[in-house]
């Protein structure tokens, strides 16, 4: 489920379960069980790589798209993205640069998670390397045409991730300024379009 707006979705519906064994009916419906007042609530949980998949012992059992593990037991304070990151940030590369790039728990003027670290920093190789991973999970379209200058590496190189809207799309974000970009022509150059971006970000 490599689209957001999907991921996302997938909250809103109901959905049928297998109960208890020891159950005499076979199946339950269930909803997405907490409020939108839950720092875990659909639109976080989404953009922090997960789509809900409830089970017979967690109704509110979330998915990683990427690494498909599985998270569940919300409360009310608990951050996905912090979640997400301090459980699987040496081995998903969508917990590493999606969730890993917000500071925890200190200077609250800092937002970002960098310090003194040279694997946080925004274009440093590290960070370079898993954004690219997930264009390249992600089957970034503009691969595959003979040409195309808009390359996954470049992508990656720019500071983007993927986050395509639908199959074919080409959309991709800046996870710390937060613009959303699609339309590539042949001849963009990622790391220069469009001059407010530049003017914004730390990339």
């Amino acid at each position: 489920m490599f689209n957001p707006i999907q991921r996302q979705e997938s909250f809103k519906s109901s959905r049928k379960i297998a109960k208890n064994p020891t159950s005499k009916t076979l199946s339950v419906t269930v909803k997405w069980p907490h409020p939108k007042s839950y720092k875990a609530n659909p639109s976080t949980l989404a953009d922090a790589g997960f789509y809900w998949n409830p089970n017979s012992t967690a109704k509110d059992n979330v998915s990683c798209f990427f690494c498909e593990e599985n998270f569940s037991d919300w409360e009310v304070h608990f951050d996905p993205h912090v979640i997400h990151y301090d459980r699987c940030g040496e081995s998903c590369a969508w917990a590493i640069a999606r969730c890993g790039v917000f500071a925890v728990d200190s200077d609250p003027n800092q937002k970002f998670r960098m310090g003194n670290d040279p694997d946080r920093l925004p274009c440093g190789k590290f960070l370079e390397n898993h954004r690219y991973t997930i264009f390249v999970h992600g089957d970034w379209p503009h691969d595959k045409t003979k040409g195309h200058k808009v390359t996954s590496r470049k992508m990656a190189g720019a500071g983007f991730i993927f986050t395509p809207h639908e199959t074919g799309d080409d959309t991709a974000k800046c996870p710390y300024c937060g613009i959303e970009l699609s339309g590539w022509d042949p001849d963009d150059d990622p790391v220069y379009a469009p001059p407010i971006y530049i003017q914004l970000c730390l990339c």
